[in-house]
């Protein structure tokens, strides 16, 4: 299930070359000196857009200022680039009229402190102190995997409002040590001032502008790096594809063994991690929210924003199991069927077999293994949050 840097033009397209890229993060400040990446630039080309989810941000601390973008997911919700963050105050400001244009007489704050950044990557979360409601908001994908030749758009607001048009080269990992999307515009690019703003496939925002090296060729932070998708699924809960702005009203469960009475837990938060049965203690690395794909689910870890799978894809009985950022494949699937008893069985839907703890003591593993109808194999769901 891991993913494996690439770099692959869409089909049709001639020779290409890509280009090296280091980042580093510096708040509030751009990087000056010609061979480091400067924070995201203003769209340069691209068409007049306007999107009233996109708005100007103006970041204040002291005699500093800093101008960003942001994309609004919810009444109160707004995401941007961590590195726009002063450490103080936020103004924000929407579109007027249909080119794009910003109001400068009517804005939202954000109060110090309501900034949450990611652990790790570039992303942070804004809470406005009042709500501002829109019409309709993005969807939020927190499990978007990039596809090389995916075509994307992104948008920024430090002019009028411009989206520019390109398409997926591949995915990386930056030196915030969070994955990246890398994204090539053709003939154009981001800017000075538009960081944060949204990067979007197919309609959905799956991350935010970034650090760049250059207009066309250029790294962004992915919401599904395993710290990003675990602050947006901590502030925006039950976050899926294909939910307004992101949020739904899916709970969190400690999700516990019939025979046991011990829960899902993971051994650490590292992507890779194996599952374990332990002691239920309140920690959010035992708290899991079912995300409904089709006529399965994913278990989704609330501290890291990983789901449980099968390594490889492996059909073996006994395999144990882990944690890993959700790639959409079959062994992230699970059945979720229900037991007279109010107790589910989950089984997997790539082998077939049932998750099931390895022993009856804490800190054993979880496995897949065939399913014999022990209480073993079934799991109660004790809403947590």
């Amino acid at each position: 299930m891991r993913l494996q840097a690439r770099t692959v033009p869409p089909r049709g397209s001639g020779p290409r070359t890509r280009r090296t890229l280091t980042l580093a993060a510096v708040a509030g400040t751009l990087l000056a000196a010609a061979a480091l990446p400067t924070a995201a630039f203003a769209v340069d080309g691209g068409r007049p857009s306007d999107d009233p989810s996109v708005v100007r941000l103006i970041s204040n601390e002291g005699n500093r200022i800093g101008l960003c973008t942001g994309v609004q997911v919810s009444a109160t919700v707004i995401l941007t680039a961590r590195h726009c963050d002063l450490g103080g105050t936020w103004d924000v400001y929407w579109p007027s009229g249909p080119a794009g244009q910003y109001d400068y007489d009517r804005k939202g704050t954000v109060a110090r402190g309501d900034a949450v950044a990611a652990a790790e990557g570039d992303l942070s979360v804004l809470r406005l102190s009042s709500p501002h409601p829109l019409a309709s908001y993005p969807k939020v994908n927190a499990r978007y995997v990039p596809r090389a030749g995916d075509p994307i758009s992104l948008v920024g607001t430090i002019s009028d409002q411009r989206t520019i048009d390109g398409y997926v080269i591949g995915d990386g990992t930056s030196s915030f040590g969070a994955r990246t999307i890398q994204v090539r515009t053709p003939g154009g690019g981001s800017r000075q001032g538009d960081s944060g703003g949204p990067l979007l496939v197919n309609g959905e925002v799956v991350g935010v502008l970034s650090l760049v090296n250059g207009l066309e060729d250029s790294w962004y932070a992915m919401l599904s790096a395993p710290a990003a998708a675990a602050l947006v699924a901590d502030q925006l809960p039950g976050t899926e594809v294909g939910s307004l702005g992101g949020v739904s009203s899916a709970p969190y469960y400690a999700i516990k063994n019939v025979s046991t009475g011990l829960a899902l837990d993971t051994r650490d938060g590292t992507v890779g991690a194996q599952i374990a049965q332990q002691r239920f203690n309140g920690a959010t690395s035992q708290q899991w929210t079912l995300i409904r794909d089709g006529q399965n689910v994913r278990i989704v870890n609330r501290a890291s924003g990983q789901v449980i799978g099968v390594p490889d894809g492996s059909r073996v009985p006994g395999e144990k199991t882990v944690q890993w950022d959700a790639l959409g494949v079959a062994d992230q699937a699970w059945n979720k069927a229900g037991n007279p008893d109010g107790s589910f069985t989950f089984t997997n839907a790539n082998s077939g077999q049932v998750l099931v703890p390895a022993g009856g003591s804490a800190g054993d593993s979880v496995l897949q293994n065939p399913a014999r109808g022990t209480d073993s194999e079934k799991w109660t769901l004790v809403r947590v949050g």
